[in-house]
């Protein structure tokens, strides 16, 4: 009995020596368990965390929300904006070609991806630069050609220009700008003050939506502009007919009233007999 005392005693006094030349921790007391800085970093993180949570199911939830309020509202709206942008193109083609009407909807988005002119000068500047690249390919190309003709072993004798190496702006410095102008124009001049909670921000959450609203309403758009040059097509087809039909038709009641006047004259013959 005496013996485990005194091992019990030993370690303490080890632990006691090994706490005051600072080689192991100090027991926590339960006031200092309760008052941890590092539990409540935890613990304020889990929240926050929970915060995020319910403010990104919140920004889904009013995403869908406001969807329905502008197909229910402004659906309308949009889809007779994008009709007339449409029917203006077609009767300006029309215009253009004879009145003839477009095959596809397709040319429409076509003219916007035609490039931007350029100047003379910059015309200039690619051609110079192109000519310098086809200088540079013939140069390699001549040089490649010699030294498979050069004998095997042979040492260079170091006449080649040094290369040189041009260094610019990588990609991930670009895509670093681009993220950088994007949160300049968008978040920089932002008054958060009264947004302590951080909720989602109505303009935002529109600008978000519009562009999936505008798809969608844009395929129903041009389902319709199909239809509408479909029966264009059709209606000028059968106008071409007419026109044909209208000249045969005046031979042929020209031929029935003579053959209607025939058998009036005879009857008049007999009447004076």
């Amino acid at each position: 009995m005496n013996g485990i005392l005194a091992r019990k005693n030993v370690e303490r006094l080890r632990t006691e020596e090994m706490e005051f030349l600072g080689m192991s921790r100090k027991k926590k007391t339960s006031e200092e368990e309760r008052d941890d800085p590092v539990k409540k970093m935890e613990e304020t993180r889990k929240e926050r965390k929970l915060v995020q949570e319910n403010n990104w199911k919140r920004y889904q939830d009013a995403k869908v929300e406001m969807k329905e309020e502008i197909e229910y509202n402004q659906g309308t709206d949009i889809m007779e904006d994008m009709l007339q942008q449409r029917r203006d193109w077609i009767n300006e083609q029309k215009a253009m070609n004879g009145n003839k009407v477009p095959d596809d909807i397709k040319p429409f988005y076509d003219r916007f991806n035609t490039e931007t002119p350029t100047s003379p000068e910059e015309e200039a500047a690619r051609a110079a630069e192109e000519a310098e690249e086809g200088g540079k390919k013939k140069k390699k190309g001549e040089k490649k050609a010699k030294k498979a003709k050069g004998k095997k072993g042979k040492k260079d004798d170091g006449d080649d220009k040094p290369q040189v190496i041009k260094i610019g702006t990588s990609e991930v410095v670009t895509k670093f700008d681009d993220f950088y102008d994007e949160w300049k124009q968008e978040w920089d001049q932002k008054d958060e003050a009264n947004n302590q909670e951080q909720k989602h921000d109505e303009e935002k959450t529109r600008d978000d939506v519009m562009p999936s609203i505008e798809d969608q309403l844009k395929n129903d758009v041009d389902e319709m502009i199909k239809m509408e040059l479909e029966n264009m097509r059709t209606l000028s087809g059968v106008k071409q007919k007419k026109k044909k039909g209208k000249k045969k038709g005046k031979k042929e009641e020209e031929e029935e009233e003579e053959g209607s006047q025939a058998p009036r004259l005879q009857a008049d013959q007999r009447y004076e007999r």
